[in-house]
């Protein structure tokens, strides 16, 4: 089963590094790895050259993009894998064997979307519902990408829309759901996630809110559970002070 991994990057040199180090040491070699630079005034074409000899199909694209996930748009329409995962620059595989697991796993089940559990930096294990619900997605709860192979064609048909330049995964997720894809849980950690990212810094957190809550609203309307609901009106009131 041939699985493509792409990866956003600019400027990231040191992280890059992290997470081209973890993608190494994975006995499964059937996999590409897409790195996907916004034109980086660092070091990392000379970087991902180091590591040419210890990742199979490792291939570095340049150009400026509109954000993460143009980039990752972009990503998908180079990429050859039947399976695609994104990880972000210092994000890294669990272990060495995690594509291996994935690829028995795949195997033996073909769903559009194959999810697993997530560990966020230091030491938080997140595990992940075996089955997903529209009741799981109006609680505002969300699963990381770096968790998720999304088969490709699901990817094509419906890319990450640029108006949520923080939560075009959220967007993509409910939409893959409430389309009728299938979806399978693999109980281990998929991958180490730092939680230090663009979406993540905490400047970004009213904005990811708002948007969080629009995406909500888009495909729920005001049925989303009463908790969520009332967090997601105090942070859209604390946005008009």
């Amino acid at each position: 089963m041939n699985i493509s991994i792409i990866i956003p990057t600019k400027n990231a040199y040191d992280k890059l590094k992290i997470t081209l180090s973890s993608l190494a040491v994975q006995t499964y070699r059937n996999f590409e790895c897409i790195i996907m630079d916004n034109l980086s005034s660092d070091d990392t074409q000379s970087l991902v050259s180091q590591y040419q000899n210890d990742i199979p199909n490792l291939v570095l694209y340049c150009s400026q993009d509109e954000g993460i996930y143009d980039a990752m748009n972009k990503g998908v329409s180079y990429a050859t894998g039947e399976y695609i995962l994104f990880m972000g620059a210092s994000d890294t595989l669990h272990s060495p064997d995690i594509l291996a697991q994935v690829n028995d796993t795949l195997t033996h089940q073909t769903p559009d979307v194959l999810y697993g559990d997530i560990i966020y930096l230091p030491n938080q294990y997140i595990s992940q519902p075996p089955a997903l619900s529209n009741r799981y997605f109006k609680s505002g709860k969300m699963i990381c990408h770096q968790s998720i192979f999304a088969r490709k064609e699901t990817l094509d048909n419906y890319p990450f829309h640029l108006d949520y330049p923080f939560g075009a995964d959220r967007d993509w997720l409910i939409h893959t759901f409430r389309d009728q894809n299938t979806f399978v849980h693999i109980p281990v950690a998929i991958a180490v996630y730092d939680t230090s990212g663009y979406t993540s810094l905490a400047v970004n957190h009213k904005a990811v809110w708002m948007e969080s809550g629009k995406i909500l609203r888009k495909y729920y309307g005001f049925l989303m559970l009463p908790i969520t609901f009332i967090k997601y009106y105090l942070v859209i009131k604390w946005q008009k002070r």
